[in-house]
């Protein structure tokens, strides 16, 4: 489908325009708004929806009887159901981190912060607890009289976790400035710890904002890639470069030590990338492939995968064949620390193209992890190598809904991508799963269990939302041994 909107002050929910002003209105959604995630809502709207009636109360028999995966609730203040929010590990204190997004039925990014303790699964609300500081600025008002302030809202940003001095920090870059109503080249600093952000400053110039750019974190530095200048289904504006971020501990002070640079002539121009995903011990890092507008699938090739080679800011192709994701929705990619199970274990698929993908099962990390190698993407987790990607993408489904399939990309020497075929299985626990987290080995996809006397809108009624649909059930993929 590559029907274009015309340029104009709308923004579609389901296909129902409304009238808005903001550029933010003709979006190029990168995913469907959260209704339409619930159904894949490309521009023509002609929606598929994620399973979304469930069959019964999770009581234990009910949860228990399906005996590949449990299905279970998450406890606390459980975000909302937002789309387009970011999902970042931090592997030092087990947690889980869900930052801006948009609410159900709203059309303005959020300024949400959650945390989640992947010991209890317990969910608590931090959006009105951080304090805004100004450490530029020492003396000026809002720095010697401290408050509480959430972070801006910003929509499609990019963001990586950081680990520095033994403090964790939450990393954001760029996104769409609903204020100034325009693309962001700033940085947003969350000290997870002292529950506290800033505005970052950089010594040696400023880069371009963009909008959903593929963001990564690999020790001291920071890479930038690609994204968009406006949201626009017809020229989004995309950006063909990269710029890479560098702290200096000995002067206490981050620099861009690469600024906009071209890509090279090996990327097809107007390439997008999804995610930036750090492999081989951080020395180089794969980039996946994006879109700028919904009104197109997300199909994997040989043809839209690289590597960045960290060292020597060069890019190189993946040589890599199989059972390649095609026709995906949404996905997020994970790297493992190893391998999952050996490549000869997975059946060999037929002719025609499967779809499933891999799973796996959570466990505590300790506070004591290893230096953290991070990700953007939903969910931003952490690895020192990775001779495997974990793909976790929603794909069509009958007529008109979506589930998700796992695949594994197995880098040298393999050079295989497998799908593993779980999305029936997943279909069949008739519940609303729609977002993905990986936590010390362990996947876990997430969704929205509505109360017993909440009834969500039926197929063909587009404009009933569930504003209070929250992220409240999870299941952990069981991996084959």
């Amino acid at each position: 489908m590559d029907d274009s909107l015309e340029r104009r002050d709308i923004i579609c929910i389901d296909s129902s325009p409304i009238t808005k002003d903001t550029s933010r209105c003709a979006v190029a959604r990168m995913r469907t708004s959260r209704v339409s995630r619930a159904k894949k809502a490309y521009e023509v709207q002609k929606t598929i929806h994620v399973r979304k009636h469930h069959a019964g109360s999770l009581t234990p028999a009910s949860s228990e009887k399906n005996a590949w995966a449990k299905v279970q609730h998450m406890e606390g203040s459980c975000p909302p159901y937002n789309d387009h929010g970011r999902f970042i590990h931090d592997p030092y204190n087990n947690r889980v981190y869900m930052v801006g997004g948009d609410r159900p039925g709203e059309s303005e990014a959020s300024q949400d912060l959650y945390c989640c303790d992947l010991g209890t699964m317990k969910w608590k609300n931090m959006t009105d607890s951080l304090t805004f500081r100004n450490p530029y600025q020492p003396f000026c008002e809002e720095e010697a009289k401290r408050a509480t302030r959430p972070i801006p809202r910003l929509g499609r940003f990019g963001c990586a976790l950081i680990r520095l001095h033994d403090i964790s920090f939450i990393f954001i870059f760029g996104g769409f400035n609903e204020d100034q109503n325009e693309a962001s080249s700033r940085t947003v600093v969350i000290n997870l710890e002292c529950n506290e952000w800033f505005y970052l400053q950089f010594q040696g110039g400023s880069v371009i904002g963009r909008i959903r750019p593929a963001v990564v974190a690999i020790n001291a530095k920071v890479f930038v890639f690609g994204g968009y200048t406006r949201f626009d289904e017809t020229d989004p504006g995309p950006h063909n470069s990269y710029s890479v971020a560098e702290y200096f501990p000995d002067e206490h002070v981050w620099r861009w030590v690469v600024q906009d640079a071209a890509y090279s002539n090996l990327i097809p121009r107007n390439q997008a990338f999804e995610q930036a995903i750090p492999v081989y011990s951080g020395t180089k890092i794969l980039l996946t492939p994006g879109r700028f507008a919904d009104g197109k699938h997300i199909q994997f090739s040989d043809r839209n995968l690289f590597f960045f080679h960290v060292a020597q800011n060069r890019f190189q192709t993946v040589d890599v064949t199989g059972d390649f994701p095609r026709d995906v929705l949404w996905y997020t990619c994970f790297p493992n620390d190893e391998p999952i199970f050996l490549p000869s274990a997975i059946p060999k698929p037929p002719d025609r193209r499967p779809r499933g993908r891999p799973r796996k099962e959570k466990i505590q990390v300790p506070a004591s992890a290893p230096l953290t190698l991070t990700s953007n993407s939903p969910l931003s987790t952490s690895s020192t190598s990775a001779p495997c990607i974990t793909i976790c993408g929603w794909v069509p489904w009958g007529k008109e809904e979506a589930a998700p399939e796992l695949w594994h990309l197995f880098l040298t020497p393999t050079e295989r991508i497998d799908c593993l075929n779980i999305s029936k299985k997943v279909y069949d626990l008739d519940h609303d799963f729609q977002g993905v987290i990986m936590a010390g080995g362990k996947m876990m996809l997430l969704g929205y269990d509505p109360p017993e006397d909440v009834k969500m809108e039926d197929a063909g009624d587009e404009d009933r939302i569930d504003v209070n649909a929250v992220w409240n059930i999870y299941i952990e993929i069981p991996f084959p041994k």
